[in-house]
């Protein structure tokens, strides 16, 4: 007689000796991993890994200048991207276009970006070590080495968003008009405030000599937390030192959303906070000084769009790592915006697990 039931009777619940044995085994998983960003840091040196350059003469040092930074598998650049740059053109900014690439896409020159329609002439290929930062770097300084830095707008930027273009131009229109010596797309609270690099830039030369000294500090890290942690995190001391940073999407008026959710998801719940916030609170470093540790990127990703923010981050589609609510709003709101839904479920299915997540959440009516 088949006596599972029974037996799993008899032993109680397993789930918490499950819960307890995961628990371990993350923890063991952890230690084991955690010098790992300590020797990519030690390791790392500051070499620039740029390949080749075409067209930088065409930078006019008087112009403000976009260094836009494009990685992925594929290392081809997309016509979105290329509609959003043409727009950030037309909002009088010189484009430097910074291709990260692989050893074997270097290798079969399949990357080189050139078109009759293409108005993109200046154009960086590196070997992509140190990430966006390393490029950003890299960048700035065969730039600067050119004389083609001569303290005008610098605005940095990636294709970890994706970009509405039809919303750029309003954008940038408005964002190098701003008084203020450094500009930011968003300041996240996770850990310590510091600028959240898929956009930023220096619009006088007092921003520009604040990111350039941080840009010195980069290195060629191989481990994204090493990027985090030696790398976006250093911009805190932007926002510490004696300059005056701004947000086009209002950073105060963020936080203070931010609580009302915050509020709202604690009454929802029978007065339990979500695990989420309360792991942002164990990791943030300073809670009680720094105050809530949102990702306005993540957490408040539409009312950055509706402030004006043209995009939305590529990773709050494929992986929802903040494990916000209104996941399935997210993609609602790309197709309402004519984004292709075989590029979002391309971007879904890139990481099963949270594909599962969305699935269980779906089913739950979550």
């Amino acid at each position: 007689m088949h006596r599972t039931p029974e037996l799993l009777g008899n032993q109680g619940n397993p789930r918490p000796m499950i819960s307890t044995v995961k628990f371990i085994i993350q923890g063991i998983i952890a230690l084991l991993k955690f010098p790992l960003h300590l020797m990519d840091d030690l390791t790392a040196r500051r070499k620039s890994q740029v390949f080749e350059t075409v067209g930088l003469d065409a930078i006019d040092p008087k112009l403000p200048i976009l260094i836009y930074v494009h990685y992925s598998k594929s290392g081809v650049i997309t016509e979105r991207e290329v509609s959003t740059l043409q727009n950030a053109q037309n909002a009088g900014l010189q484009i430097c276009l910074v291709l990260n690439l692989e050893k074997s896409q270097m290798a079969d020159k399949s990357w080189s970006f050139r078109g009759q329609e293409n108005s993109l002439e200046a154009q960086i290929i590196r070997k992509n070590i140190g990430w966006d930062l390393g490029a950003y770097r890299d960048a700035y300084f065969a730039l600067k080495n050119l004389q083609k830095v001569n303290n005008q707008p610098i605005i940095f930027m990636n294709n970890s968003v994706i970009w509405f273009p039809e919303m750029i131009k309003n954008y940038f229109d408005k964002a190098i008009k701003v008084d203020a010596d450094v500009i930011a797309g968003s300041i996240s609270n996770q850990y310590r405030p510091h600028i959240q690099t898929f956009l930023f830039g220096a619009l006088n030369p007092i921003g520009t000599a604040q990111i350039e000294q941080w840009l010195r500090t980069i290195k060629n890290w191989r481990l994204k937390r090493t990027v985090v942690s030696y790398g976006e995190m250093g911009t805190s001391r932007i926002l510490l030192s004696k300059i005056k940073s701004e947000t086009l999407s209002p950073h105060n008026l963020l936080m203070e959303i931010g609580l009302k959710k915050l509020h709202l998801s604690f009454v929802s719940k029978n007065n339990e906070i979500p695990y989420v916030v309360i792991t942002r609170w164990l990791r943030n470093r300073n809670f009680m000084h720094e105050g809530v540790p949102q990702n306005p990127s993540h957490d408040y990703w539409l009312e950055m769009l509706e402030s004006g923010f043209p995009g939305i981050k590529v990773d709050l589609i494929r992986n929802n790592p903040s494990d916000i609510l209104d996941y399935e709003v997210v993609i609602s709101k790309l197709l309402e915006s004519g984004f292709d839904y075989d590029m979002i479920s391309l971007l879904l299915s890139r990481n099963k697990s949270q594909s599962i997540v969305y699935k269980i959440r779906r089913s739950l009516k979550y």
